[in-house]
């Protein structure tokens, strides 16, 4: 019962489930749930079951507050909600509303909790989310545990009930919990993971997990499963989250191992075509911002989308799956991942050697748990190596991104050796520039070639050519610091990076 933090879906995406359609309405921002317990307990009360907030947090109408900033933020907000977790202590409780094991006894469930009868949940369901969406304006939920437990560990052996016996009543019955929270949540209900390959497309998605002791980090890439079957149905998040993902890993998280760390991570992520968490602030911000901007943009490309064909890298190329499971090359985790809208990735999975890809005649070197991402003429990306160094960049219509991790790099237009983002600007500003960290210098020149009207890369032009630009420089609370110092040369302008300065807002005078 963790936090998520996931990283927002930028488009609007369409599966089938059983007997209808459903869309995600994703904003361009953090999806983000208040998965926490806090949001309806103060202490031990009763944290399911529930549509009052815990009083000594302000009651309902500061969570309806909460929600609402959230949501002006552009974020999608959902409270905490679960039917598996039912306390002695609630409004509601009833021994008979209990599911009962083979012995007789009551079914257990989170500490203090026991496991509700499973059309008893579905009943509830129906009474309480609307009343949750409708007293705070939500627009998504967390219905936690459902698909994390097996429906046969909570298989109902009352014999007063229907399907007593059969956990294929329990499944039915949370299958149908999760339908109706779509319904009610503007299409965005997610929840815990573990089984969710059973409820693919009963709920927006989950966590990407497995509690078991397989341990990802270093078990070699095998998405097809995921990829082909469960992928066109649901959305996953991350590999879950990164203390998850590098679970019996000593050290992951040290200051000298973190950066690998997060690399490690995020290709893990993409390899298995989930949606981003987003890596917390305690690891560095620079970490975070790098896990936003490298996958917010990709994740719209293959999220939802079947693979038309996954390969495996070699020495010598690439090979089919049914090859490389027979030569055993799979376990070397370089993956070739072709979609139908013409998206490409390539992903090095190994932790010790680098693999170049070939891509239209053009090498690119991956070093450990390096990426390349192309839909032609759109889109780029990469965490790739050049002179022997890493470097990260995203070009896409919405930002550029790029990390020279204290090598200069120049692409798009845009010169740095530190870690930036640059998008449109607003309100009369041609560009905005998000100085994340380490930004001396900030080139700005031709990129090369055109775009469309509405792409950032075309602003960046205009800029590069223009007689005249401003740059006023403000700090991470907004606090304006000034005119940045600029310079201009035959291939355009440089922006002086100023302390403090958390972005530039460049204009064309």
């Amino acid at each position: 019962m963790t936090a998520s933090k996931a990283i927002g879906i930028p488009h609007v995406w369409t599966w089938n489930m059983p007997n209808r359609t459903k869309r995600i309405r994703a904003s361009r921002s953090v999806l983000r749930f208040e998965a926490r317990l806090r949001a309806w307990t103060d202490g031990g009360e009763r944290f399911t079951f529930r549509t009052r907030a815990a009083p000594g947090k302000g009651g309902d109408e500061a969570l309806r507050e909460y929600v609402h900033k959230q949501r002006s933020l552009g974020w999608r907000s959902g409270l905490y909600t679960n039917y598996c977790d039912f306390a002695p202590v609630n409004e509601h409780w009833d021994v008979d509303r209990v599911m009962r094991r083979s012995s007789g006894d009551l079914i257990t469930a989170w500490p203090r909790c026991y496991s509700p009868k499973a059309l008893f949940a579905v009943e509830m369901d129906r009474q309480l989310a609307p009343a949750i969406q409708g007293k705070f304006n939500t627009n998504a939920a967390y219905t936690d545990v459902h698909t994390s437990v097996s429906p046969w560990d909570r298989t109902d052996y009352d014999a007063r009930v229907p399907g007593a016996g059969t956990f294929a009543a329990t499944f039915y019955a949370y299958g149908e919990l999760l339908l109706h929270d779509q319904d009610v949540y503007d299409g965005h209900c997610w929840s815990e993971g573990n089984h969710q390959w059973l409820y693919a497309g009963l709920c927006a998605g989950n966590y990407g997990l497995t509690y078991s002791n397989l341990r990802l980090w270093e078990y070699p890439y095998l998405p097809h499963f995921d990829l082909l079957k469960m992928h066109p149905l649901s959305v996953d998040i991350g590999v879950p989250w990164t203390a998850r993902f590098f679970e019996g890993k000593a050290g992951w998280n040290e200051p000298e191992r973190i950066e690998s760390s997060i690399d490690q991570f995020l290709a893990a992520t993409i390899a298995y075509g989930h949606i981003g968490w987003l890596v917390e602030e305690a690891h560095g911000i620079r970490q975070t911002c790098r896990s936003y901007y490298m996958l917010q943009q990709l994740q719209s490309r293959y999220a939802m989308q079947k693979p038309l064909e996954i390969r495996y890298g070699t020495d010598s190329g690439t090979v089919s799956s049914s090859e490389a499971l027979v030569s055993g090359e799979w376990k070397q985790s370089r993956l070739c991942i072709r979609y139908p809208n013409g998206h490409q990735i390539w992903v090095n999975g190994n932790g010790e050697q680098a693999w170049t890809a070939a891509l239209e005649g053009e090498s690119h070197v991956l070093p450990p748990y390096g990426w390349l991402a192309v839909q032609p003429d759109e889109f780029y990306e990469c965490s790739a190596l050049l002179n022997g160094k890493r470097y990260d960049r995203v070009s896409s219509s919405e930002y550029i991104f790029m990390d020279g991790r204290g090598v200069l790099c120049t692409f798009d237009g845009i010169g740095t050796s530190g870690s930036l983002a640059v998008s449109r600007g607003q309100e009369g500003a041609a560009l905005s520039i998000t100085a994340i960290e380490g930004i001396n210098t900030i080139h700005i020149h031709s990129p090369g070639r055109g775009y469309p009207p509405n792409d950032v890369r075309t602003q960046i032009a205009r800029v590069a050519k223009a007689k005249r630009v401003s740059v006023r420089a403000s700090d991470r609370e907004g606090k304006e610091l000034g005119d940045a110092a600029v310079s201009t040369s035959a291939e355009g302008w440089t922006i002086e990076g100023q302390d403090g300065a958390a972005r530039y807002e460049v204009r064309i005078e």
